[in-house]
């Protein structure tokens, strides 16, 4: 039902090459960098040239911590920088110096910002590539990544989580009496919930078509049915489409040791889902994967 998207394991998604974290450790850290090329520089002497080391420290704050603290990275490499011109004897007379400074900063602030842009925009387009665009929550791709670190983590610690694989309920019939606009809403109305209803760390993914897959870490046995009955329980509290409620059927593979590989384990989640289509729909069929794959 699904074909594996082209493997391309992130770190956490970590994803999505987003800018770090920690943006105070990388400001303090530019700082010193700056304060180190300055007595770098001091050190060298003037006859020896070393003015492009300045930007390194304000391209670092730009790319890991965003343009405002790399903008007050920049002030300071400029301090550092006139502050050895001086120490050096070699600053050039208080007009000259002051026109020197303002040129300085203004040159470094635009190249900071001018690379946040950048890395924003890169960071816009890694997300948009694990998106899916109908609905807004990830798509096969970002599933496949996070379902693999998942994998990992369970490998390492031993804890256990849950895949479900689930479509809509007769979704062909909506699009056929509605249409395909109506059916779309419907979809964006299904992830919103899936959303709503979810822990903040669970994860949501369109799989294609009306198939979705859901990632629930930290759910043994007990802990799937009661998210997954609540979920049920929430879309059919949703307003009906032309007065019959959307309902999914699922399948729930809850994983006590981890599967082999991302593609088995959603084979075996996916055959549950067909199981539940042919025994009347709107239900979950549960499995518990307990021993461990070579």
């Amino acid at each position: 039902m699904l074909t594996p998207p082209s493997p391309r394991h992130g770190s956490d998604l970590a994803a999505v090459a987003s800018r770090s974290r920690r943006p105070g450790f990388w400001t303090l850290a530019t700082l010193g960098l700056a304060l180190g090329l300055g007595a770098l520089d001091y050190l060298a002497g003037p006859e020896l040239g070393l003015s492009l080391v300045y930007a390194l420290p304000v391209a670092a704050a730009a790319w890991f911590a965003g343009f405002r603290r790399a903008a007050g990275v920049a002030v300071a490499s400029v301090f550092v920088w006139s502050a050895v011109e001086a120490l050096q004897g070699s600053a050039p007379r208080p007009v000259i110096a002051a026109f020197n400074t303002t040129r300085r900063v203004a040159e470094l602030v635009i190249g900071a910002y001018l690379l946040t842009r950048l890395k924003t925009r890169l960071d816009q387009e890694a997300l948009s590539a694990r998106t899916d665009f109908l609905t807004g929550i990830g798509n096969a791709r970002s599933f496949y990544e996070e379902a693999s670190l998942e994998i990992a983590r369970a490998s390492r610690h031993g804890r256990p989580f849950t895949v479900v694989y689930t479509d809509v309920d007769d979704f062909k019939s909506i699009n056929d009496r509605l249409g395909h606009d109506q059916g779309d809403a419907v979809l964006r109305n299904i992830a919103s919930t899936l959303r709503q209803t979810l822990r903040s760390f669970d994860r949501v993914a369109r799989m294609g078509g009306d198939e979705f897959g859901l990632l629930l870490p930290e759910t043994d046995l007990e802990s799937a049915r009661a998210t997954l009955e609540k979920l049920r329980q929430a879309l059919q509290a949703e307003p009906a489409a032309e007065g019959r409620t959307v309902t999914l059927t699922m399948g729930a593979l809850v994983c006590i040791a981890p599967p082999r590989d991302v593609a088995h384990m959603i084979a075996l989640a996916d055959g549950l889902l067909l199981k539940g289509k042919r025994e009347g729909k709107n239900t979950v069929q549960y499995a518990v994967h307990d021993r461990p794959e070579g």
